[in-house]
């Protein structure tokens, strides 16, 4: 459905006279669709060029390089033009400062991890995500066999995204549509004080909401194989290679 039908059945549910307010009412759904959950649909990537030395590329705040950056879940480095990659390590950002704590010297980089840059000093400037940057070790030298590039797979927000004409539709898939409705309505009658009405509304959303999470899951990976790593036992390393070897180990006396 459209922004045109789904404000229509809003007003026809609630006897609202105002398309406006209802269509205001439909955005503030979806957007609370959007960040219910981190939604297969919601998965992007965006390629990044690097530069000589730049460990930093901001991906949420002030002029990003990400524009709609909700989370980033897995880098590669691009190795050449042609497009060979190789995938890059995740460090949490406690472990990464220790690690490439005195990395400065240009290589191919190694490893990633996010870390929040420069804070806003304005409540104007202060946006969804903070300052957030990706940062890497080792600096790249940019070249060729070295990286050039990051390919960088994240969720988008959706934050700056709003339906304004009557043919706009909502990034959600079509069967998702209704649940936009549904908790429109509740935040509708909460709004003209109809609490018992909006908390049946609010009730069949989330009732709703977990049907579609479980099902997104199951949709996403089941093409998946699961990978299991299970510990290898530890042997001694002193140990005889076959049986005819055995001795027993000297003693110190």
């Amino acid at each position: 459905m459209n922004l045109s039908q789904l404000t229509a059945e809003v007003g026809n549910i609630t006897s609202s006279t105002s398309t406006a307010r209802d269509g205001g009412f439909v955005n503030e759904a979806a957007h609370d669709l959007y960040t219910s959950d981190r939604w297969s649909w919601l998965e992007s990537k965006m390629s990044v060029t690097l530069v000589a030395g730049t460990r930093a590329y901001k991906v949420a705040g002030t002029t990003p390089l990400i524009t709609d950056c909700d989370g980033v879940y897995d880098v590669e480095l691009v190795m050449t033009t042609a497009g060979a990659a190789v995938r890059l390590l995740y460090y949490p950002p406690q472990l990464f400062s220790r690690a490439f704590a005195h990395c400065f010297t240009n290589s191919q980089p190694a490893g990633w991890t996010i870390l929040g840059g420069t804070g806003a000093t304005t409540s104007a400037t202060v946006v969804q995500g903070g300052q957030q940057e990706l940062v890497l070790s080792h600096p790249p030298t940019a070249v060729a066999a070295q990286g050039v590039a990051l390919t960088v797979y994240y969720w988008r927000s959706a934050a700056g995204i709003e339906m304004t004409a009557t043919t706009d539709v909502p990034l959600a898939p079509t069967q998702l549509h209704r649940l936009i409705v549904t908790r429109a309505c509740a935040i509708a009658m909460e709004r003209n004080l109809m609490f018992q009405e909006a908390a049946g509304y609010q009730r069949a959303y989330q009732e709703g909401l977990a049907r579609a999470m479980e099902t997104d899951k199951a949709n996403r990976f089941s093409d998946f194989e699961q990978v299991e790593i299970r510990p290898v036992p530890v042997s001694d390393p002193r140990a005889p290679s076959s049986a005819s070897q055995q001795r027993p180990y000297p003693v110190a006396s």
